[in-house]
């Protein structure tokens, strides 16, 4: 019964990573990849899906290894970063559809409530949601991109290599930070936790078990990222220069501001506003494990979310290009959190 339980935990652990991953692989690909390699995004983010099966693999390997200070101190910044770049996505997202007429302060402020709500609600009741829609999620999404793009009224021909090979390569390497939530992985479930040694020493599921998740929730963003790539023109692509722009899934042969295309951009960015509470949430549980006074009155959750709230204000005044410009280097970090392998505590 024991294990059963454990088994359930780490399934549930293993869904947050790979709905944060698809999250990280739509947005990487239309905010870095469409700039530079235009109608071929789409073909840079398969390459997150090697990425991500490397990065669970390597999570694998160092699952169950005590976690010194730095390391945890580490790991709780890469995530918040990580976070703070979802976040300015959804803010670009929101204020360039949504809501045209507000100030960009208050979308703000009412984006980062929304993760910071998703967060508190703590680690394991965000991983039996992203459970819980693994299946509703994809099905919502598809059948409103299919209602909203009309696929065979989608734009003609569109060149392969986009922007051209070099760029494409580029875009490439940008999408290795969709690996990033396999850094989830290194923490163990809180429920895990709170069930005592017992639970943490019954044997984990192997390398596959999380490689499937994370490359299926990969799969799921470059299936929506190619929607964007194949329903747009490559002139109305070129065209596209602001960040909250090339977020929304439009096509060009089909009426804007439809309302099948508003609920996919409001399923959008509630999921968006989960994916960087689950983020947080990992943040606020790396820095409970640097410090055990930090889980009195959630302060691990307070000191992971003021950080992400100051930079986000900053960007506010000087522009929200210094997150996505930055994104592509947090898969450095993570592959150094990731690389290595010690012995279980």
């Amino acid at each position: 019964m024991l294990e059963r339980r454990v088994l359930a935990c780490w399934r549930t652990r293993a869904s947050m990573a790979g709905l944060c991953a698809g999250v990280l692989v739509f947005l990487l690909g239309a905010g870095a990849a469409v700039p530079l390699s235009l109608n071929a995004a789409w073909l840079a983010s398969l390459a997150a899906l090697p990425a991500c099966v490397l990065a669970a693999w390597a999570a694998r390997r160092r699952m169950g290894v005590r976690m010194m200070r730095p390391r945890a101190l580490l790991l709780a910044l890469v995530l918040e970063l990580g976070a703070v770049f979802l976040l300015a996505s959804l803010v670009c997202l929101a204020g360039q559809s949504l809501i045209l007429q507000a100030q960009p302060v208050r979308i703000l402020l009412a984006a980062f409530a929304g993760a910071a709500l998703c967060a508190l609600s703590g680690g394991a009741g965000l991983a039996r949601l992203c459970f819980g829609l693994r299946y509703a999620l994809p099905l919502c999404a598809g059948a409103l991109c299919a209602v909203s793009l009309g696929l065979p009224r989608a734009a003609g021909p569109w060149p392969l290599l986009g922007g051209g090979a070099p760029r494409l390569l580029v875009s490439c390497l940008c999408m290795g930070t969709s690996a990033l939530p396999a850094l989830l992985l290194l923490l163990p479930p809180p429920e895990l936790e709170a069930a005592g040694e017992d639970a943490l020493r019954c044997p984990m599921p192997g390398w596959r078990f999380f490689a499937l998740r994370m490359a299926l929730g990969a799969a799921c963003g470059a299936i929506l990222l190619f929607a964007v790539c194949v329903c747009s023109g490559y002139e109305s692509l070129a065209a596209q220069h602001t960040w909250g722009d090339r977020l929304r899934i439009l096509s060009s042969a089909q009426p804007r501001e439809g309302t099948a295309q508003t609920l996919l951009t409001c399923l959008q960015v509630m999921v968006i506003a989960l994916a960087a509470g689950c983020l947080l949430s990992g943040a606020e549980q790396a820095l409970d494990a640097a410090s055990e006074r930090l889980k009195r009155g959630r302060l691990g959750l307070l000191l992971a979310g003021a950080p992400v709230l100051l930079l986000l204000l900053a960007m506010s005044v000087y522009g929200y290009d210094a997150a996505l410009y930055a994104a592509p280097l947090l898969g450095l970090p993570a592959a150094a959190l990731l690389m290595g392998k010690g012995k279980r505590a």
